[in-house]
């Protein structure tokens, strides 16, 4: 019996032929056949048809989530810094925030992260690796999670896990009235919460138990969008986002979700910690045949880094990237190539667009791999 991933690859390959000859971009071709599901789901938006958790999550670690050598802001990454660029000619918004993503272990840096959230006593990160990297915890907590915005919404969409305790978390819109929600233990749980369209920001309060919140997406549905979520994790590598461990980790929660297109940048923790290149092939592969039958992806090759850096396997990073390469080949992915954008970093770094020996620098390094991602988007897109 074919498996689905194998018969979704036969039919990726079979549109590659009859495609043949359009555009290529770093090896591989850049044309919307390769991101049927995005298309069709961008498409549906513009014309009003109503989306349901349509996500387009962006996985990766700091160089994606905005965090390290640029300084620990959601508006240094270039996923944040894409949206204005592409939102005026696809249906793509952003309002929500997953997983803790910052650099440091010390829960009250988050709001200097995203100063959209605040966090009352008592909550703190725990639980495991998962999209986003760790939960907000609310084992401990006597105050609320608070996530502010300025964008009307009316559906809530809410990520969530506990231990094996039965947990309940309450959610408020406002000042009105409070809907529990109750975990799955030793689970995640997806919940959708409706309310009136308006802008009130949501509270989240522990009702019983040890519950967790990964992630939580607000959308209008009234006027679809398809939502970027970052969900990159700073000092993640492909052996984070390939675990299985348990049915909370990152590749088995993405799962469930099913977002409709993924955008996967890793590779500068595998070669920094030295994750041998065959566990890094073998890890990739892992997490591009488990979401191919429900996900469109969308591949990069790392920002080059220091090859003189100390640690780590720097020296053999071309191994890394070469890993990419195939992959993108294998499977017939898009793939954008940072490494030709930045030559290299001993090119790009006495041009002020490195922090450090791998970490881009807010607006010269973070500021053009934004544009050049919104360039090869419109261009896959054909827009």
């Amino acid at each position: 019996m074919v498996s689905a991933a194998a018969a979704y690859l036969k039919a990726r390959q079979a549109a590659s032929a009859v495609a043949a000859g359009t555009s290529h971009f770093g090896g591989t071709r850049l044309d919307a056949t390769l991101v049927p599901r995005l298309h069709n789901a961008l498409l549906d938006a513009e014309n009003g048809v109503a989306l349901t958790q349509t996500l387009f999550a962006f996985i990766g670690d700091s160089t994606m989530a905005g965090t390290r050598g640029a300084g620990d802001l959601k508006s240094n990454s270039y996923p944040w810094k894409l949206l204005p660029l592409i939102s005026p000619f696809m249906a793509i918004d952003e309002n929500g925030w997953y997983g803790n993503q910052i650099s440091t272990s010390t829960v009250s840096d988050l709001p200097g992260y995203d100063s959209r959230l605040t966090l009352g006593t008592g909550v703190g990160f725990g639980g495991d690796f998962s999209i986003g990297g760790y939960p907000l915890s609310l084992d401990a907590a006597t105050g609320a999670i608070t996530f502010t915005n300025n964008k009307a919404y009316d559906k809530l969409d809410l990520v969530l896990s506990c231990g094996g305790t039965p947990s309940t978390i309450g959610v408020q819109f406002g000042s009105g009235s409070v809907t529990n929600v109750v975990l799955t233990p030793s689970n995640y749980t997806l919940s959708t919460l409706s309310k009136t369209l308006g802008t009130e920001p949501v509270v989240i309060t522990k009702v019983a138990g040890a519950p967790r919140v990964q992630g939580m997406t607000l959308r209008n549905s009234t006027a679809p969008k398809v939502m970027l979520a970052n969900m990159a994790k700073a000092g993640s590598s492909s052996v984070e986002w390939a675990a299985t461990t348990n049915n909370r980790s990152p590749l088995s929660v993405l799962l469930a979700l099913k977002p409709v297109a993924a955008f996967i940048n890793l590779g500068i923790n595998d070669w920094s910690l030295n994750v041998p290149v065959p566990t890094y092939r073998a890890n990739m592969q892992a997490i591009i045949t488990a979401l191919l039958p429900t996900t469109d992806i969308i591949l990069s090759i790392p920002f080059p880094s220091n090859i003189a850096a100390t640690g780590g396997n720097y020296a053999n990073q071309s191994q890394y990237v070469q890993v990419i390469r195939d992959l993108a080949a294998q499977y017939n992915l898009p793939l954008l190539d940072f490494g030709r954008l930045f030559v290299s970093w001993e090119y790009s770094n006495p041009l002020g667009r490195y922090i450090d020996n791998r970490h881009p620098t807010p607006q010269r390094g973070y500021g053009m791999t934004a544009k050049f991602v919104a360039r090869s988007l419109r261009a896959l897109l054909a827009l």
